[in-house]
């Protein structure tokens, strides 16, 4: 039988899952791609610690590490994709001799 508190995170996932990708995709970040599937493998990590409960516990619970382990390597493609997208726009802005200070 499956915890509660497994349960209720499995669902908070889910219900949070297009207000995730709402935010993500209006903010025009960088890796918004890896960011949401970074969201959407830790969504299958919670989904698989429930049902390993129910069958199969061995080959379930290796999909919910595996789950958390390329959730891991989303988040750090993402990140990276953002900090590299970021230095981008200022190497471009230095290029072109804008110093953001003309917006203020």
């Amino acid at each position: 039988m499956p915890l509660p508190t497994e349960v209720f995170v499995m669902v908070v996932f889910w219900i949070g899952f297009p207000l995730f990708c709402g935010v993500i995709y209006s903010s025009g970040l960088y890796g918004k791609n890896y960011f949401t599937m970074a969201y959407v493998f830790l969504l299958l990590s919670n989904t698989f610690t429930v049902v390993e409960e129910f069958w199969f516990s061995d080959f379930f619970n290796l999909l919910e590490h595996c789950s958390i382990m390329g959730s891991s390597v989303c988040m750090l493609v993402a990140i990276l994709q953002l900090t590299t997208g970021e230095k981008r726009i200022l190497d471009e802005e230095k290029l072109n001799g804008r110093t953001g200070k003309e917006d203020a």
